[in-house]
């Protein structure tokens, strides 16, 4: 059985190692200066085992560009028929071979460090992007993604000229553009002296607007216009800390943004940590919502105090 077992697994490592090589030998590296501009996704598929080929982009409508610089960012653009447009900035590295051609770009494009890549193909006077698994077994789908040079632009001219007032989140912020709640830590949680805290996060404005309420006089509170920043990491230019008017919190890879603070817990004062946590409820749809959705939080608080 174990001999078995061994047999097999060279047999897919083998596989894997030949269908690798013809990936990588349908495809034409080139000098940095002709790969870098602006490219258009044209081919978005996959196939599972023993299945019909899915044709994602024209399934779910996807329209996708890369902007491919000779730096250390780019921009990834977006939509399809069920979200609006965006544009990201991603961060770009690059493969090259001994006669210091191009043979492959890569991007992440937020802090989970996923990584896409693609082989550069240049082609008929032209080059594309492309990441492609040929055939699908039991163990790793077939797909193949094909991005085509569309324009030397290395800047978002090309792509605003289709998408008017397009504007790019800077690197790894995309998903702070959205509502989030403060909670402390347990066993403390109940000691805040809010009923509620939210913060609304506009990053492309850098702006924020704070909702909260005091359980002190129970008064639904908005403040507007409150900064919006971001520190980085040198070395990862990862979000490091987020300062939202005069508060900061830090960014963990592993847990919610936090920030250490001092409350009252039975006449002495405790250092806890208060969360910063994403915000979603079905129900709420918008800031048209909110005041009724708070208002709600608020009742809930006085009938609990009551009882």
């Amino acid at each position: 059985m174990k001999k078995s077992t061994k047999i097999t697994s060279l047999v897919v490592l083998l596989a894997l190692l030949v269908a690798t090589a013809a990936v990588f030998a349908s495809c034409t590296p080139a000098k940095m200066s002709k790969v870098v501009g602006t490219y258009e996704l044209v081919i978005d598929t996959y196939q599972k085992y023993q299945q019909e080929t899915v044709n994602k982009k024209e399934e779910h409508g996807i329209e996708a560009y890369l902007v491919i610089t000779d730096g250390d960012y780019g921009y990834y653009v977006y939509k399809d028929k069920y979200s609006a447009v965006t544009c990201k900035t991603i961060k770009l590295s690059f493969n090259k071979n001994d006669k210091d051609q191009i043979t492959s770009v890569s991007y992440t494009i937020d802090a989970s460090r996923k990584i896409e890549s693609y082989n550069i193909d240049a082609r008929d006077n032209t080059v594309y992007l492309i990441s492609r698994w040929p055939s699908a077994s039991k163990l790793i789908d077939a797909h193949e993604t094909e991005y085509k040079k569309v324009s030397d632009k290395t800047d978002l001219s090309y792509v605003k000229s289709i998408y008017k007032g397009l504007t790019a989140y800077p690197y790894a912020t995309y998903d702070y553009d959205s509502m989030f709640y403060t909670e402390i830590s347990t066993p403390y949680k109940n000691y805040a002296d809010y009923i509620y805290r939210y913060y609304d996060l506009d990053v492309l404005n850098g702006k924020a607007t704070l909702y909260y309420a005091l359980k002190s006089d129970a008064t639904p509170i908005k403040e507007e216009n409150l900064s919006l920043t971001f520190t980085r990491n040198a070395e990862s230019s990862l979000p490091e800390n987020i300062k939202i008017g005069d508060v900061e919190f830090t960014v963990n890879s592993n847990s919610a943004p936090s920030r250490e603070i001092t409350v009252p817990v039975e006449d002495v004062f405790a250092d806890v940590t208060e969360n910063l946590y994403s915000f979603y409820d079905e129900n709420v749809n918008g800031p048209e919502d909110y005041d009724d959705y708070f208002q709600g939080l608020i009742e809930e608080y006085l009938n609990s105090s009551a009882s």
